[in-house]
């Protein structure tokens, strides 16, 4: 029969072929190398993510924001204090860890809050403590709210609503309380039992620009995965600073 030719490509492929027969391990471990080389090359395009944003096809745990706020010193100082703990799941009551956190980084930045006492305007509104006999006497506009109608009742917050929340507005270490629906919220309020809970704000979670959760300090709840704004019914946040107030001065002419 006639011969044929073979070029540099198929002598290239025969050779290859002959080694992965002779020595199929070492075809084995040539071939490893190849995929983590392609994938080290072209990791950008395969699984894109931006550390600032947070955004890509897998979720980087990263609590706080690089973009700090310099109103937010007592906020960043309580997620500065989280991301340092070997603790980060100590259980026990929610709104009972979250006082606690806010405390200690109160302490840091020269903050006063109120020392806990379940009688306590404050701590009745923080933990929502419709049993004690003074919640009928705390003002309906932060009944409900926990942890931040406490710090706005004190003049150390500024509340921010649902809608705000999920717009972008919290700050790292804003304070949060949930409920599980409008009618939890409105039992609370009316010092009935309701489905709630309460924790601490780390940063939010994107998909491209659009937010679509965010990372939370708790007991040990519901802190271990982002947390989607459909998983709670009412969100009240609070950022942990006044904000400014809008100037007033009439311009000279």
């Amino acid at each position: 029969p006639r011969g044929f030719q073979i070029d540099s490509t198929g002598r290239y492929l025969l050779a290859v072929g002959r080694f992965a027969r002779r020595k199929p391990l070492g075809a084995f471990g040539m071939l490893v190398i190849v995929v983590l080389v392609f994938v080290g090359v072209f990791a950008p395009f395969i699984a894109p993510y931006d550390p600032v944003k947070n955004t890509g096809v897998i979720f980087i745990p990263m609590h706080g924001d690089t973009s700090a706020n310099a109103l937010n010193r007592f906020g960043e100082k309580i997620v500065e204090n989280y991301n340092n703990t070997t603790n980060k799941e100590p259980g026990g009551l929610c709104y009972e860890t979250c006082y606690n956190r806010v405390k200690v980084a109160a302490r840091a930045v020269g903050v006063t809050i109120p020392a806990w006492n379940d009688g306590s305007t404050f701590s009745i509104i923080w933990g929502t403590l419709i049993a004690q006999k003074g919640w009928e006497d705390v003002p309906d506009e932060y009944k409900g709210r926990g942890a931040a109608g406490a710090m706005a009742w004190k003049g150390l917050a500024t509340l921010v609503d649902m809608q705000g929340i999920w717009r972008g507005d919290l700050e790292p270490g804003a304070v949060i309380q949930v409920w599980g629906s409008e009618a939890d919220f409105e039992n609370a309020k009316a010092g009935k039992s309701a489905f709630g809970h309460s924790f601490i704000f780390l940063n939010y979670i994107y998909s491209g620009s659009a937010i679509t959760g965010m990372a939370i300090a708790d007991q040990g709840y519901e802190s271990g995965e982002p947390l989607a704004k459909n998983e709670w019914g009412v969100w009240i946040g609070a950022n942990l600073f006044k904000k400014p107030a809008p100037s007033t001065g009439t311009p000279a002419p």
